[in-house]
């Protein structure tokens, strides 16, 4: 496992704060699934990163790549970014994911919101580069888990294009809200003179 992809990037100094994108942020906290979509180079994860650095909610974060696009992978990686929000619950769903049957049936996912029950105060978990997993089952099993997301639980979800998630129940209509392309995207105009050329490549490549 590569513990690098459940550490935050680093913010660059030399940004200039989004007050329009931050108001919104403010709202993660009375939602249980924030989606965050816009083409590559919008500044999303970087508006998100800098929202975090003022939440006083835990947080927990996973990078993605291609090469989480398998069930086990995937889910490996989740349960290790939620062990830092309740402890153990990582090596609790280890010998689930060990049965391709029991990972079918969604019993790791069970585990996972059991657990994820326990935790002693509200938190957040952020997926990057959400766009890089397109196998069914996973994202199947992230419809599933969306959809009985324990109370304390607040999942920011940051990717490229409109996800492929099943997020039409209605018990999840008034706890859900989507920030597109019209309040992420960072146009050109919108960079001052002042900021240096390469905090301006750091925005576009986040």
């Amino acid at each position: 496992m590569l513990k690098a992809k459940l550490q935050a990037p680093v913010v660059n100094q030399k940004i200039i704060s989004r007050e329009k994108l931050q108001r919104k942020f403010r709202r993660v906290r009375e939602c249980h699934l924030t989606l965050v979509t816009a083409p590559a180079g919008s500044g999303k994860t970087t508006a998100v990163l800098e929202w975090l650095g003022k939440c006083d909610l835990p947080w927990a974060w996973l990078s993605l790549d291609g090469g989480d696009n398998q069930p086990v992978t995937f889910w490996r990686y989740v349960g290790a970014a939620l062990d830092k929000m309740v402890g153990g619950i990582a090596k609790d769903t280890e010998y689930v994911l060990a049965s391709s049957e029991m990972v079918k049936a969604h019993i790791h996912l069970n585990i996972l919101i059991d657990r994820l029950a326990e935790a002693p105060t509200d938190f957040l978990l952020v997926l990057d580069d959400l766009h890089e997993i397109s196998e069914p089952s996973i994202l199947k099993g992230l419809s599933y888990l969306i959809d009985y997301l324990p109370v304390k639980m607040h999942l920011i979800l940051i990717r490229r294009r409109e996800p492929e998630l099943d997020l039409a129940r209605q018990r999840i209509k008034w706890q859900a809200q989507w920030l597109g392309n019209k309040i992420c995207v960072f146009r050109k105009k919108k960079f001052p003179a002042f900021i240096r050329p390469e905090a301006i490549a750091f925005l576009r490549r986040n």
